[in-house]
C-alpha cells in the first residue's frame, strides 16, 4: 500500500548539503551531500575488515569497530553494483538524534565523506537544491597570514 504524501508544512527544509555529525563516530560536524536519488546513507570508510558479527574501519579520522547488520548488494551512481556492509549509526542533525541505516563504502573520489539518503530523509525533510546549510553554516575558515 503507498503512503500517503504528507504536506510539506510536517517536513524541515534543507538544502542539499548540511552539517551533520555521527556521535557514535565522531561529534565533530562533517559536510554531507543530501542525495534524494539514492535510497541508503552511505559513509566513506576505509580499511573495511569483517570479523563476524562486527565489522571494523576507518572513518573520519580514527578505527571504528561496530556490529555488522547485514551485507547488501548497492549500484552506485556509476552503475557498478558491489556487496557494501550494512551498519546502524546515530545521526545528529535538525535538532535530532536518529538511529540510521548506513552502508560503508570507499568516496574517495566524492568531495563529501558522508552521503544522506531517502532511508533518513523520507519521514522529515524537504530538499530544496538551490540552497546549502539552510539549518547550520560552517565554521568560517581561517586565513593563512
Amino acid at each position: 500500500m503507498a503512503r500517503r504524501p504528507t504536506t510539506p508544512r510536517s517536513k524541515t527544509v534543507i538544502g542539499w548539503v548540511e552539517l551533520v555529525s555521527l556521535p557514535g563516530i565522531s561529534n565533530k560536524r562533517v559536510e554531507a551531500k543530501v542525495d534524494t536519488g539514492a535510497e541508503t546513507c552511505a559513509l566513506h570508510a576505509m580499511n573495511i575488515t569483517i570479523v563476524g558479527r562486527y565489522v571494523s574501519f576507518k572513518a573520519l579520522g580514527r578505527f571504528h569497530r561496530v556490529r555488522l547488520k547485514e551485507l547488501r548488494s548497492v549500484r552506485s551512481s556509476n552503475g557498478s553494483e558491489a556487496l557494501r556492509p550494512v551498519v546502524d549509526l546515530v545521526v545528529r542533525f535538525a535538532g535530532r538524534d536518529e538511529l540510521v541505516e548506513f552502508t560503508l563504502t570507499n568516496r574517495d573520489g566524492m568531495k563529501f565523506p558522508i552521503l544522506l539518503g531517502r532511508n533518513y530523509l523520507k519521514d522529515g525533510f524537504l530538499v530544496d537544491v538551490g540552497f546549502r546549510f539552510v539549518l547550520a553554516s560552517p565554521a568560517p575558515r581561517r586565513r593563512n597570514r
